[in-house]
């Protein structure tokens, strides 16, 4: 349901609105009054601006001129498992007492554009880097459907994948760094990305479910419904970034894919692309792919070892429902929340370059110094 409120969510202030309160009071008055003094009610929420959020649902709300709008999603069909299998092989550093390690490791490319082909498919990264863009501008967007329409839907197929601790170096067996709470997991990651983006006047919806809670097997279908249900409702949505962690944890040892940009660590960053070849309808994975590509490229550019492969695979995770679809991987559970952030801004600054195409440089140092 939307609101009318278009101050209650800001760039500067990711505050999230669980709806709590407006149940609660919708509840009560149902109760105690009548038919006629609740529909009173209704219209004078109407008139402060407030909607009930009915109940089991968690926001998916727009920064920048738009209203929250509060979403839930329900398991369906069309689920794209990933593939768990780390991207590199790891090196021996066993622990002799059961706890698993943390180690630093460089996963970065040794040269972009860097694709791990898992498909059948042949690539060819020039192609790729040529292939023009038809998505239109964001002032384009805005002038057919309004100033205040979304472009850019960041969403969490697994919203629990969460980071060690800042000053963690070990785990108990098991541990498979997951988190309830979205400030401590991938969500505020989501969180900095869609800041840099507004900041950079790209209006961007970030849904926060936790699509793996409670059932992380069914992820990907409940995600899919949703993005289906939102791309239907605000047809002005051109890219749908799913953003998530990597895992590389190999004979007691997690690997944390770390970088050092002037002097300061950042958690690497890759992107998983899915195709067709598994069967989804998914005529427009080239151009996903296109997408990552020039993305990585840019990166690599400022940034030549933040950047890890980007992973081709068969299932289409959901990458169909929007013109340009990316799964992003901020980092590995092995990695800080913090690392993760950094990297976000930096991502954040060359994603929105891309999709404004108008050759500005696009700068967030403001947000990137919150993580200092």
């Amino acid at each position: 349901m939307e609101t009318e409120n278009e101050n209650r969510y800001t760039a500067a202030e990711p505050y999230r609105e669980r709806g709590d309160a407006a149940r609660q009071i919708a509840v009560a008055v149902t109760a105690l009054l009548a038919l006629t003094a609740a529909v009173l009610f209704s219209a004078a929420l109407l008139l402060l601006g407030i909607g009930a959020i009915p109940d089991g649902t968690e926001d998916v709300f727009l920064r920048g001129n738009s209203a929250p709008v509060a979403h839930r999603s329900e398991e369906t069909e069309d689920a794209s498992p990933p593939d768990a299998a780390p991207d590199d092989d790891a090196d021996d550093l066993a622990a002799d007492d059961g706890m698993i390690r943390v180690s630093a490791r460089d996963f970065s490319a040794a040269a972009v554009p860097a694709i791990k082909n898992r498909t059948s498919y042949e690539i060819d990264p020039d192609e790729l880097l040529a292939m023009p863009s038809d998505v239109e501008s964001p002032g384009e967007i805005y002038k057919e459907y309004g100033k205040t329409a979304p472009v850019v839907l960041i969403v969490h197929t697994h919203g629990t994948e969460a980071y060690r601790g800042e000053d963690q170096t070990d785990s108990e067996p098991g541990d498979d760094f997951r988190s309830d709470d979205p400030l401590d997991a991938v969500v505020s990651v989501g969180d900095v990305l869609a800041e840099v983006l507004v900041g950079a006047g790209i209006n961007t919806m970030h849904c926060t479910v936790m699509f793996d809670k409670p059932s992380y097997s069914g992820a990907y279908a409940a995600e899919a419904k949703t993005v289906r249900e939102l791309v239907e409702k605000y047809p002005s949505i051109r890219y749908v970034i799913d953003v998530h962690r990597d895992a590389l944890i190999e004979d007691d040892v997690n690997y944390a894919a770390v970088t050092e940009i002037g002097g300061v660590s950042y958690a690497q960053f890759s992107m998983v692309i899915g195709t067709d070849e598994g069967g989804a309808k998914h005529p427009g994975w080239k151009k996903c792919l296109s997408a990552a590509v020039k993305l990585q490229t840019v990166l690599a550019a400022d940034y030549p070892t933040l950047v890890r492969s980007i992973s081709l695979r068969s299932a289409s995770y959901n990458a169909q429902y929007a013109p340009v679809s990316l799964l992003m991987e901020f980092g590995t559970c092995g990695n800080t929340l913090r690392e993760a952030k950094r990297t976000a801004v930096l991502v954040g600054e060359k994603l929105a370059e891309l999709i404004l195409g108008d050759g500005e440089a696009v700068s967030a140092g403001a947000v990137l110094e919150r993580f200092a």
